[in-house]
């Protein structure tokens, strides 16, 4: 379900960078310096990461979706 109080913009994927022991991933877009993180707790980890993943594959824009501008954690992605 699509929370409407989120924080979106559109961004491409310029790496996903996996940590071991990590209880996040780190997603890297090309329009922002900052490291994005997406926590593995967030109950649609696995459909995010496959977006991402397919976004990165096909040099795509994705709507991410953040809890405020400020917000380096990834809340989900349209």
């Amino acid at each position: 379900m699509m929370r409407k109080d989120l924080y979106c913009r559109d961004m491409t994927v310029a790496r996903i960078r996996f940590t071991k022991d990590a209880d996040f991933t780190e997603v890297l877009f090309l329009e922002s310096s900052r490291i994005y993180h997406l926590p593995t707790a967030n109950k649609e980890y696995h459909s995010i990461l496959r977006k991402l993943e397919q976004a990165s594959s096909d040099v795509k824009s994705v709507r991410v979706c953040f809890d405020s501008i400020e917000s380096d954690v990834i809340q989900e992605v349209r």
